[in-house]
Parts: C-alpha cells; structure tokens; sequence
C-alpha cells in the first residue's frame, strides 16, 4: 500500500512551535479460521490529520503542548464473537467505516523548592459509521469504537531533594479512564467497562549520575477492583478479566 506523511512546522517565536500534517495507513486483512473453514476479512486503511502546538515557557520552568486530531478509517478490522453452529467463536470483521475525533492536552511544570507537577487529558469522539453486528445482524451504527474511553486525563506531583549522598524522589500520581466498551460484547446490553481511577505512588533514591537506584512503590493504592474485559459469548458463558489489585513493588536498577 503507498502510505505517504506530510507534514508542516512553524516556530512564529522561540519555545514555541505549531504543526500540521496529515498521513495515511494500512493494516493487512488476513483470513478467520472457524467450522466453515477459512474466511477473509479485508484490510485496513487510515487517513489522520492533526494539528498542534508545542511550547516552552518561563524560561523552560512551564511546558504545553495541544493538539487535535481527526481519523477517518475504511474497512476497520474489530474482533468481535460470532456464532457459529451452536457455539460462538471470536473472529475478525470489517466495519465500513468510522471515525474518530480528539484533543489532548499536556502540561508540565517545575514548581520551585523541588517540586513538579503536571497534568495531561484527552477527549475523543468516536464511532462506527457503518457496521452490522455479524453476531445478531443487528445495525450498530453509531456506537463508539472497542476500548475508546471518551476521556481520559492524569495528575501527578513530585519532589526531589539531595540525600545520602544520592537524590531521593517521591511521587504520586491519579490517572482515570472513562467507560469502554468492550470488543467481545459489541451488541450486548452490558458491553461497557465502568469508567475507574487509579493512584500510584513511589519513593526512588538515585546514586551520583544515576549509577543504581532503589524504589519502592505501591500501584493501585486505593485497592479499585475495575474490569479489563468481558467477554459474552451466551451459550459459552462469561469470562472476565480484571485489572491487578493494590501491590507493592521493590525495584533495584543499574546503569551500564
């Protein structure tokens, strides 16, 4: 497939620049394999355009960057479950068409006396132009793409003094996920990923020159019990997967 990028830059003034650039991409089709033998779905194109800005401000003390960004896919390739005789097995299909639309957001910033922050969010409107449910041939245009939250966003703060010869780095950080819906469930009443927020916190003390650090950590800190799938296939039952439950992590790395 002839796949060409192009792409715009323009610095108007120092620390800061704008971009626009449009590009097209291509996933190769491949074949199912199921009770009826072997069956092709097609392949995949993208045409994506985005625009955006990037900037250094405050004597490099501030960075923002936005951007917004448009997807217009042909034939795209979802995996979904399908019945097949009495039992339901999981395939690839095409939808037509779809569409997603977006902006994302980003900012850092070096807060004095050792401290940081930042926070970055994403909007995006997706949705399927033109597919029908090859389970129940029921018309599902309209519904968002698998695994799309609508919005999503994180916040983090750090610190770092000198100690004990090294540097010692604590931080913490929220980051959250609306709801999804799940690709194995497409035309389900209860295909959706409920919407979750996660905290995760470190302290890492660092060598001279980042020679060897020690951290230790914890993910998941308010012990959140979210799913990362689900899959119906009715007749088969359910299978679900969850994300992992509050752990505590112990690292040590080397540089060499």
């Amino acid at each position: 497939s002839f796949t060409p990028k192009a792409q715009l830059q323009w610095t108007p003034a120092k620390g800061l620049m704008a971009y626009a650039g449009v590009s097209k991409g291509f996933k190769s089709g491949g074949f199912n394999y199921g009770t009826a033998g072997l069956e092709k779905f097609e392949p995949e194109s993208i045409v994506a355009t985005e625009v955006g800005v990037r900037s250094t401000l405050m004597g490099g003390a501030l960075s923002l960057n936005a951007s917004a960004f448009n997807y217009d896919y042909t034939n795209l390739q979802l995996k979904t479950a399908v019945l097949s005789g009495s039992s339901f097995i999981s395939r690839v299909t095409n939808a037509s068409k779809a569409k997603v639309q977006g902006l994302e957001l980003s900012a850092d910033m070096a807060l004095g006396r050792g401290f940081g922050g930042g926070l970055s969010a994403a909007y995006i409107d997706s949705e399927l132009l033109s597919y029908v449910s090859p389970a129940t041939k029921r018309e599902l245009s309209g519904m968002p793409l698998p695994l799309t939250p609508k919005s999503s966003g994180s916040v983090w703060l750090d610190h770092k003094v000198a100690m004990a010869g090294g540097q010692l780095r604590s931080h913490i950080e929220y980051n959250y996920r609306s709801s999804v819906v799940f690709p194995l469930t497409l035309d389900q009443a209860n295909n959706k990923g409920e919407a979750y927020g996660l905290v995760n916190a470190s302290l890492r003390w660092s060598a001279p020159k980042d020679a060897w650090y020690l951290q230790a950590g914890v993910r998941n800190a308010t012990d959140k019990l979210y799913r990362t799938m689900r899959a119906d296939y009715t007749f088969g039952g359910v299978v679900e997967s969850y994300g992992a439950p509050r752990t505590y992590e112990l690292r040590l790395g080397f540089k060499y």
